[in-house]
């Protein structure tokens, strides 16, 4: 039987915590490629070695700002009161959101091969296997805006849509889940402690008392919660309405790769065999 640590081994990835110095080298190694990346998607002139070289980029760029959000996200996880975690965050996210602007602007490129040249990138060997994201990228990328319209987008994103996740972080790190033990102490515990302790305790008398107390903490700052999705959901259907999309569904959709019909369906199938919770 596996044995595992209770606890993350965070500085085996970058010593330091949100303040390593290895992680702020890693960012402005990003940064830079970023840039390079930015000035050969501008240079691209439909040549398929340098758009193989760009996809590369690309993912290398991706792959590299996911590992150090997730570090920054389990960072702050383990220590909730780190106040220097946001400042980090934001730092990722701006760097996210040029990605994104230059990414847009590759997809742009994109959409601009005509289907000759597009074809034959399809046909070569290496990118056999991307045929699929590649077309499907290249009809989404029929809806962008402009270039000036996205790179706005992407600008007041940073604050917006995809700041919700800071928003979050911060309110959960001021609250706290009581929660008394067989000897009648009684401890307040962070949100990452009580779910930890809700999901594996053996005692389902503690994991009902927590979660009862769970639902007590977070119905208080429900009207905060349901505030701030609210405006993102008008902030979503604003975005979709500019991207041509005629039906709030149709994005959801489209993402999770799934026709109106199937879900439909799938919830037919829900709503013909669920049975009441309460009966009279």
């Amino acid at each position: 039987m596996l044995n595992y640590a209770q606890t993350w081994d965070l500085d085996a990835i970058f010593s330091g915590g949100t303040a390593s110095p290895a992680l702020k080298e890693k960012l402005q190694t990003i940064a830079q490629e970023l840039d390079a990346f930015k000035a050969n998607v501008n240079q691209f002139t439909n040549r398929l070695s340098d758009f193989k070289q760009l996809l590369t980029e690309q993912e290398k760029l991706e792959k590299a700002l996911l590992q150090a959000s997730t570090f920054a996200n389990m960072a702050h996880d383990a220590n909730t009161k780190d106040t220097y975690a946001p400042v980090i965050k934001g730092e990722i996210m701006v760097l996210f959101s040029e990605l994104n602007k230059v990414g847009n602007h590759f997809t742009q490129k994109l959409v601009d091969l005509d289907e000759e040249t597009f074809a034959q990138f399809l046909a070569d060997d290496d990118l056999v296997p991307m045929n699929f994201v590649l077309t499907e990228q290249r009809k989404k990328g029929a809806r962008l805006l402009s270039e000036r319209e996205e790179t706005l987008i992407a600008e007041l994103n940073k604050d917006g849509l995809a700041a919700w996740s800071q928003v979050y972080d911060t309110i959960i790190s001021t609250m706290t889940i009581p929660w008394t033990n067989k000897q009648g102490e009684t401890v307040n515990l962070s949100i990452g402690q009580a779910m930890n302790r809700m999901s594996q305790d053996n005692d389902p008398e503690v994991r009902k008392q927590l979660f009862t107390a769970w639902e007590e903490a977070f119905n208080h700052q429900a009207p905060i919660f349901a505030d701030v999705l609210n405006h993102l959901d008008g902030y979503r259907m604003t975005l979709q309405e500019k991207h041509q999309y005629k039906d709030h569904l149709e994005e959801p959709l489209e993402y999770n790769r799934m026709s109106k019909a199937t879900l439909e369906a799938m919830w037919q199938a829900v709503s013909d065999n669920k049975q009441p919770f309460v009966t009279s």
